[in-house]
């Protein structure tokens, strides 16, 4: 036997994660190539390796599948929240608007609010709208020369237009940002779908595995799934069965031996019992049922 091509089941057992039983399960299912020497199973070395990094694999693909889809979940609630204090704070001003100056105010504070929201989103902190740019601007719509607006601010004319010019210049600025940010916007729902479907893709390749089982596997498999009321136990036996929700050799071996002696009214002579209907058919103390599906394809 050549040690560097086979290891023993507890080698095995410290690189896969598992128990050296379960290594042995394992060879029995013709999941690992191996030899027996002694009674012992010496599973191939390179079949260990390969099963260990399949199991690290579908691991990191799981977590990063998770970690992924709780960041998307949290990055959209936090626009969620922001889309709905935006309209909250817009449907509030516009119940207040009963009048037309209330109005017109209302609106030179929303363009106000908006340029300040797009400032924490992109580079406009050189760009501050100041109320009296945003009143002259105003004013100058509503068809008032620059002598008009000037006397009311005691701001000569050409003052006047120069912050009028600086304002509409801004203004484009706003225009601008919008639009950038509303193609960013559009560019990350696209990557959303996009990872959507990635990560749905990877769901269907973990769903879409198939296991491939021996024939002793698939009998295993068959009298696990069997009912211990349908064996001739005794009434004491199957009464405190019944009152720990044990009803298949699935469910009664999912427990240690030592176990069911913590159970109420259960004794040595039941486990005697259950000791004598497990080696009738086949069943040891201590295997992994999770090694035998309930249903093979």
């Amino acid at each position: 036997m050549s040690k560097e091509k086979y290891i023993s089941a507890a080698d095995a057992a410290l690189l896969i994660g598992v128990t050296a039983q379960t290594i042995r399960n394992l060879c029995k299912a013709g999941t690992l190539s191996y030899v027996k020497k002694n009674k012992l199973y010496y599973p191939n070395r390179n079949d260990v390796e390969r099963h260990a990094a399949t199991i690290r694999d579908i691991q990191q693909a799981t977590t990063d599948i998770e970690e992924y889809r709780q960041k998307i979940i949290d990055e959209r609630q936090v626009m969620a929240n922001e889309l709905r204090d935006m309209h909250t704070k817009y449907r509030e001003r516009m119940q207040n608007l009963n009048m037309f100056p209330q109005r017109i105010e209302a609106i030179k504070m929303t363009l106000l609010a908006v340029v300040e929201g797009l400032k924490q989103y992109t580079d406009m902190d050189d760009f501050d709208l100041y109320p009296r740019e945003v009143d002259i601007v105003w004013d100058a719509l509503q068809g008032k020369t620059f002598e008009e607006i000037g006397e009311t601010r005691h701001l000569t004319r050409e003052r006047t237009r120069q912050i009028w010019y600086k304002a509409l210049r801004k203004f484009a600025h706003v225009k601008g940002a919008f639009y950038r940010l509303n193609s960013e916007i559009s560019d990350l729902k696209e990557l959303l779908n996009e990872k959507n479907n990635e990560i749905a893709h990877l769901h269907s390749i973990i769903e879409g595995k198939t296991i491939t089982v021996s024939e002793e596997t698939w009998e295993t498999s068959k009298i696990l799934t069997k009912h211990l009321s349908d064996f001739p136990l005794s009434i004491r036996c199957l009464n405190v069965l019944r009152a720990a929700e044990v009803d298949t050799f699935r469910d009664l071996l999912r427990y240690h031996r030592a176990e069911l002696m913590k159970f109420r009214n259960f004794g040595k002579k039941s486990l005697t019992e259950l000791d004598e209907l497990l080696e009738e058919n086949g069943l040891t103390w201590g295997i992994d049922v999770n090694l035998y599906p309930e249903h093979i394809e």
